[in-house]
């Protein structure tokens, strides 16, 4: 993300009010998106048993929307792959088995590895 400036003014329109009255939002799709995830995870035994799908997305999307501002407004900050890798770090441990943690690739890098691989 930090590399596609669309989807940064995406975010950034997202979170304007005057856009958001003129063109809505797409949070509901996200949360959505990370709701179905969440659900495909549960049935695979992957999350714990206390977590509720819906609350977590809200919580993710919101966060991650959070995180990309504050982010862009602090010079100062890591950078928003350090933040977001932090921000999985933080709840991921909440809500994944631990079979499932071990296997996941929270470092902030993840995203430029994945990209090495594309075609």
């Amino acid at each position: 993300m930090p590399q596609e400036p669309m989807l940064r003014a995406a975010v950034q329109l997202s979170v304007y009010p005057k856009a958001r009255s003129m063109r809505g939002t797409r949070w509901p799709d996200w949360i959505s998106l990370f709701e179905d995830l969440l659900v495909e995870a549960e049935e695979r035994g992957e999350l714990l048993p206390h977590a509720v799908h819906a609350e977590i997305a809200r919580l993710i999307v919101g966060a991650w929307t959070g995180v990309q501002l504050v982010t862009e407004a602090r010079p100062e900050s890591p950078g928003l792959s350090e933040e977001m890798a932090r921000l999985y770090q933080l709840i991921l441990p909440n809500i994944a088995t631990m079979g499932v943690l071990a296997k996941l690739d929270t470092s902030p890098y993840h995203a430029k590895r994945v990209l090495e691989w594309v075609p």
